[in-house]
């Protein structure tokens, strides 16, 4: 019986996860697309700079992972033990920059977003978010997405639906 999310992620303990999503509508994120025969294996490179961009922005260990032609796996590790010893918002200044990223996150925050997270009432759970594997998979299946879909001329779901996720009992 599948465990639901909500019950396996705590989101103010240290814990090592495998993620798991599935490309949609028949959709290949690597490999030969069956439409056309196109070799699609330059599409490794974004997901590899997509998961550096976020391990430099946000609280989360990338253990391993492996890219399919149809589905990706990632081993992570949330760090919520580290996010209270953050002093400034510069990451949450970059993980929210205020536009849409296409190839990676910026690498130094825009001062005037910066300081709206520093003005903000509810910058303690704003700073919890660097931590939460829902945002770094929101993150991550929405910048993927939106460069599949530009590259092939359509728009809808690029993913199946949500990613699944079984808490390892083994911490690296």
């Amino acid at each position: 019986m599948t465990v639901p999310r909500f019950e396996q992620i705590n989101e103010d303990e240290v814990g090592v996860y495998l993620l798991t999503n599935r490309c949609g509508r028949r959709a290949y994120l690597l490999g030969n697309d069956y439409k056309n025969g196109d070799l699609l294996d330059y599409r490794r490179d974004w997901v590899v700079k997509w998961l550096e961009s976020l391990a430099s922005v946000m609280m989360i260990d990338i253990l391993a992972f492996a890219v399919m032609d149809n589905h990706a796996h990632e081993v992570v590790r949330n760090r919520p033990d580290l996010v209270q010893q953050l002093s400034d918002e510069e990451r949450l200044a970059r993980l929210y920059p205020g536009f849409r990223c296409s190839e990676k996150l910026p690498e130094i925050a825009d001062p005037k977003i910066k300081q709206r997270f520093l003005d903000s009432p509810n910058l303690g759970k704003l700073k919890r978010r660097l931590s939460s594997i829902s945002v770094f998979m929101a993150k991550w299946q929405e910048a993927i997405s939106h460069r599949a879909n530009r590259y092939e001329g359509c728009t809808g779901r690029f993913w199946e639906g949500r990613f699944h996720c079984t808490k390892l009992l083994d911490s690296l």
